[in-house]
């Protein structure tokens, strides 16, 4: 990572502790989810293959913001979202306690930074800042 970010100087990489594993945050001038430029970077990078296919076919890159419910106790909703579920009191219940049991965990935790991250643009600034806040990867948490 950190050779890929030196070989040019409008490149950087964010390196994040998840429970599973790391997650990378690339700071590169016109990196699209579908090119080929960002494949070979997943491959390099040993991407989760599901998760590089889901950025190829929606056109976006993913990152989970809240913990997943198997990792802080909780078993899954057991209904499928629907507009019309939001009024289903089984999952306002399960909402309900998700976020109170999740209030205790992190979802990742910076570990290093290397290349240019302090020169992303404004929105990518804007992003890492939001990602941060709501993976509360500043906390002093259990990871999740």
């Amino acid at each position: 990572m950190r050779a890929w970010a030196d070989e040019d100087c409008s490149r950087g990489v964010r390196v994040d502790r998840t429970a599973a594993g790391y997650r990378c945050l690339l700071v590169r001038p016109g990196l699209e989810p579908g090119s080929n430029e960002s494949s070979d970077l997943m491959r390099l990078f040993g991407a989760d293959r599901r998760y590089a296919t889901l950025c190829r076919v929606q056109g976006c890159f993913r990152a989970r913001l809240t913990p997943k419910p198997w990792r802080i106790g909780l078993e899954r909703a057991g209904l499928r979202y629907e507009p019309y579920f939001d009024g289903e009191p089984g999952l306002q219940r399960w909402i309900h306690e998700y976020r109170l049991v999740s209030e205790g965990y992190a979802v990742c935790r910076l570990v290093d930074e290397f290349g240019a991250t302090d020169a992303a643009s404004d929105d990518d600034a804007s992003l890492i800042e939001l990602h941060d806040a709501a993976t509360r990867v500043d906390e002093d948490l259990p990871l999740a």
